[in-house]
């Protein structure tokens, strides 16, 4: 039997990603423990990090953490506190792909890195992150098809019903089979004029800077030869992947005279501090945190995603596209919770809380 390098201490939100983490750290010969979703976080880490020898690492999901109304930097200072020096791995069990300056905000706060949702379709490259992460933690050299071995032994217990991502990652995978990567066909559906965005009327509203989503549809199966319904799972895909999304985030990319908006690359918005625009949204309340009421329903502390936008394009001087963006980041790191879990961040006149007022 060969020699256990170490241990992962696994607090994780989404069974799914549990099992196949879990399976992936048992082919490489790390030990995992895992914290149950029903327990202290901190109190449960510290436990078992006091009956754990050896190296220890912690991988812990973002959602885990803002469930007991943290952040990733409180969370990883209060571990600090309570552990000492100990390993800590981010993932972020929501995205297929995470963004760099999300990336770059985690490590700034401890991480060795932060890695978005595995799959067990595309093991060897979602499993990537994570196998660089053991690579640099623990030294030691992952085997690639030993994990796919782990992974694929475990066809009898993995619902695929239970992955969320199941239909993005089948639709990614066969992009990559034919050698044609998401950002490679974004790439080429800006450089072909043929989806056209501009400003667009929809019940005597005008949407800024966006196009149709039968357009996309059409171009994407003339492009890759496909049919419109496999064109219109690479449209979810490259929703999913955050390269563009609809107008106002209440509907999927659907093959229809829908309107939809490209995520572009942004200069500015790559050289936020993401610690300073969470402090000053927190302190200074630029736009009005109050007790709301909905249909019946009552949301303490909470804002509206419309005011929001505007404070942060007119506090940062950023286009609204850029406004638009940067909430949508705070949103997948936690900053800002739509009330219900329903929607991303929008310019529009949806209810959101920070996860600290939570």
């Amino acid at each position: 039997m060969n020699a256990v390098h170490g241990t992962v201490i696994l607090a994780q939100s989404d069974h799914y990603q549990e099992m196949l983490i879990a399976a992936a750290l048992h082919s490489m010969n790390i030990a995992v423990r895992k914290v149950k979703k029903d327990l202290p976080l901190l109190h449960e880490i510290k436990v078992t990090r006091e009956t754990t020898r050896g190296m220890v690492l912690v991988c812990v999901d973002l959602d885990r953490i803002a469930q007991e109304r943290m952040l990733w930097p409180q969370f990883t200072r209060a571990l600090h506190e309570i552990v000492g020096d100990i390993g800590l791995l981010a993932n972020q069990s929501k995205l297929i792909r995470v963004s760099h300056l999300a990336r770059s905000w985690a490590m700034k706060h401890g991480a060795i890195d932060l890695i978005g949702r595995v799959s067990h379709l595309r093991v060897s490259t979602s499993m990537r992150p994570l196998m660089e992460a053991m690579k640099d933690f623990f030294s030691i050299e992952p085997d690639p098809a030993r994990i796919h071995e782990f992974i694929t032994g475990m066809h009898g217990s993995i619902d695929e019903k239970a992955d969320t991502a199941f239909e993005n990652q089948k639709t990614w995978q066969r992009l990559e089979s034919i050698g044609m990567p998401p950002d490679l066909i974004i790439d080429a559906m800006l450089d072909s004029g043929k989806v056209i965005s501009e400003d667009r009327r929809y019940r005597f509203k005008t949407y800024r800077n966006c196009f149709l989503g039968n357009e996309a549809t059409l171009w994407i199966a003339e492009h890759l030869s496909t049919s419109a319904a496999q064109a219109q799972d690479i449209g979810k895909l490259l929703m999913g992947l955050g390269c563009l999304y609809h107008v106002i985030k209440d509907q999927p990319f659907i093959n229809d005279k829908f309107f939809y908006r490209f995520v572009l690359p942004s200069q500015a918005l790559g050289l936020m501090d993401l610690d300073l625009v969470m402090h000053e949204s927190r302190e200074m309340r630029g736009f009005d945190v109050q007790d709301r009421t909905w249909r019946g329903m009552r949301f303490q502390k909470s804002f509206i995603g419309s005011e929001a936008a505007q404070w942060i394009s007119q506090m940062y001087g950023l286009n609204s596209e850029d406004a638009i963006a940067l909430g949508q980041l705070l949103h997948d790191i936690h900053h800002f919770q739509h009330v219900t879990g329903q929607h991303g961040f929008i310019d529009h006149e949806f209810y959101y809380r920070m996860t600290l007022d939570s």
